[in-house]
């Protein structure tokens, strides 16, 4: 992975952490099954985004952007 792409992943995955926080207060503590899914899937990909663009850019850097 490249520098460039590894920022863009990390941009990516700031903009999915925003979207699962939404899922999460929307799923009513987890009873509610579409945004529970949603929550689950957003959080998977931001979380797997996270991973691949710390293997370029420092985790120092990459957690609090």
């Amino acid at each position: 992975m490249s520098p460039t792409l590894a920022w863009i992943a990390l941009i990516t995955a700031g903009i999915f952490e925003v979207v699962w926080a939404y899922f999460l207060k929307q799923s009513d503590g987890l009873s509610k099954i579409f945004p529970t899914l949603l929550f689950v899937a957003t959080l998977a990909i931001s979380m797997v985004l996270l991973a691949l663009s710390v293997k370029i850019i420092p985790i120092g850097i990459a957690y609090p952007i």
